[in-house]
């Protein structure tokens, strides 16, 4: 008998019909201009249909999303996919010329942490959790931010999370952007995105989705990132 399929057992007592190990996904997104927002949307569907429509992820990936600009905002909690509530769009914050990456950060962080202490609660684990970022150039450089990226950078060298970045093109910051996102990478760099390329977004979500389907097709490999891209893939996002 499958393992996943074995350790779906109704708990009545927790209310939890799932027991499989969870693959934390923290979506993290800046507010830009209206255009880019729509991509933005378009991807996270995307992502949300392919794990609903895969056999094992579906049961084990949980989804957040945290839109920021003049200020962070959760606008969905980790959650299991079943659970995946409709969102108020009208409640995202407002476009901000320094938009607070490092409280978005702070905010993903909380998320996973939250969510960890629970599952262990009631005898649930983790796979590695995952945070990926869509950004412009653009952020406040305060001391949430310094306080954030210490806090990714320590986690991210105890391998104990995967971020993947991206940066918008068409930000008038794009190398300073990328400059600093590059420290905070698994893979070492910010992946170039462009807002208004449908192609470039495809060629993004092709590679997240068979990077998922990798993790999960191997249980020796369960802890891997779910952005591990093969050096050939990383290659193509460098053109």
């Amino acid at each position: 008998m499958d393992n996943r399929n074995s350790n779906r057992i109704i708990n009545d007592d927790l209310n939890i019909n799932n027991r499989s190990t969870r693959m934390p996904v923290i979506i993290c997104m800046e507010i830009l201009d209206t255009a880019t927002m729509r991509n933005f949307d378009i991807a996270y569907r995307r992502i949300e249909s392919y794990i609903l429509n895969h056999e094992e992820l579906k049961y084990e990936v949980q989804l957040a999303k945290i839109f920021f600009g003049a200020e962070s905002f959760v606008e969905q909690e980790l959650s299991d996919m079943d659970k995946q509530s409709e969102n108020d769009e009208s409640n995202r914050p407002e476009y901000s010329s320094s938009p607070v990456l490092g409280d978005c950060l702070i905010d993903a962080i909380k998320q996973i942490k939250i969510m960890e202490c629970k599952q262990s609660a009631i005898g649930l684990s983790n796979h590695k959790p995952n945070i990926i970022l869509f950004a412009s150039g653009n952020y406040k450089n305060d001391e949430t931010m310094l306080l954030a990226m210490s806090k990714v950078k320590k986690i991210k060298r105890a391998n104990e999370i995967s971020i993947i970045p991206f940066v918008s093109t068409y930000s008038d910051n794009f190398e300073k952007g990328q400059k600093v996102f590059n420290e905070i990478s698994t893979v070492g760099q910010a992946f170039k995105f462009d807002e208004y390329g449908d192609a470039d977004i495809s060629g993004v979500f092709d590679v997240l989705c068979k990077s998922m389907e990798r993790m999960s097709a191997s249980s020796n490999n369960a802890y891997e990132s779910l952005i591990a891209a093969s050096p050939v893939e990383i290659e193509d996002f460098k053109k």
